[in-house]
């Protein structure tokens, strides 16, 4: 997590206190969406009182060290926030495939719970989950109907820890892509794996990989092909790799 600086301007301790604060809410995100129910929510109004319990309301009782340059930058209440939601993240441990089963059940629950207000045929609805072979943490729909996906190759199973090797340097920072064709349904056969060139990184490890263009930017070339810009070099919190790649739909993709 980032750290301000108390002897930086005024505008710049601003925009650090922002960036914390972005990350703050992505640990949020990630430590609601691991540890299943950490707080009981029964609504508002006359339904009945919350009941806290799990690792969230143990960090919201327990005594917390507050970080000086947060709270100089924050303010001290928001910087115990902070300072909370770190502990409630470290007390969130090990995510099993069964409490991931259970999360999920929940989750379509909650949302066909909160959806059944709404005409499908005026909001429109989404239907089901299904198995993908990518992450998908770049999508893009291609002028033939079907779905490009790429990301990267997981080195962690573990969605506590990041999956990605956003600081690994080497081989295991390697890219991946997968077609999707609609038409052929969710299935396996749904899927085509479709490798990335092989690229040398200047890494200074010498070992070719599949180039890491995640975390890159993409946009649609004015002949349908879609250019990649960037990707991910590795170590340093992630440094920004100098790639530029196009997927040619036509004599790539086999589409």
């Amino acid at each position: 997590m980032s750290r301000s600086n108390p002897r930086l301007p005024a505008r710049r301790r601003l925009a650090t206190a922002i960036s914390v604060c972005a990350a703050t809410a992505m640990a949020v995100s990630m430590a609601l969406a691991s540890a299943g129910p950490v707080l009981a929510h029964t609504g508002h109004g006359d339904e009945g009182d919350a009941v806290p319990y799990g690792p969230a309301s143990r960090a919201a009782s327990a005594p917390v060290t507050v970080d000086p340059e947060e709270a100089a930058t924050l303010g001290r209440e928001h910087a115990e926030e902070h300072a909370r939601t770190r502990m409630a993240m470290a007390g969130v441990g090990e995510y099993p495939q069964t409490t991931r089963t259970e999360r999920l059940k929940a989750l379509t629950a909650s949302q066909e719970k909160a959806n059944a207000s709404f005409d499908a045929a005026e909001f429109g609805r989404f239907q089901e989950y299904f198995q993908s072979p990518d992450f998908a943490a770049h999508v893009a729909l291609l002028p033939t109907g079907k779905v490009l996906l790429f990301s990267f190759e997981r080195i962690e199973t573990n969605p506590q820890n990041e999956p990605a090797p956003t600081q690994t340097i080497g081989k295991e920072n390697a890219g991946r892509a997968w077609i999707w064709d609609p038409a052929k349904g969710t299935g396996a056969g749904a899927f085509t794996e479709k490798k990335p060139p092989v690229i040398n990184m200047p890494d200074g490890k010498n070992e070719p990989r599949p180039a890491p263009f995640f975390c890159a930017g993409h946009s649609y070339l004015p002949n349908g092909m879609l250019g990649v810009f960037g990707g991910n070099l590795g170590g340093n919190g992630g440094s920004g790799a100098k790639l530029s790649l196009v997927f040619d739909r036509g004599r790539r993709s086999g589409t």
